[in-house]
């Protein structure tokens, strides 16, 4: 239906955004401002926004495994 298909959308646009991300890093030959910590957590985020949109319900980070 159709939340299938916003829900498919979103995927795309967040797999998208990670591509880009993950491109536009390689092409620097800085480290990133980050810490293993912060980015670690932003991925969790990232883990649950994309549970959210598969499932099509709200996700905790507390859902995301941390291990």
């Amino acid at each position: 239906g159709e939340s299938e298909i916003e829900a498919e959308r979103l995927r795309d646009n967040t797999a998208t955004g990670r591509e880009r991300a993950a491109r536009a890093l390689a092409a620097d030959a800085e480290m990133p401002l980050t810490s293993f910590a912060d980015a670690f957590r932003s991925h969790r985020v990232i883990a649950a926004a994309d549970t959210s949109a598969a499932e099509g319900r709200p996700v905790k980070i507390a859902e995301i495994p941390a291990d």
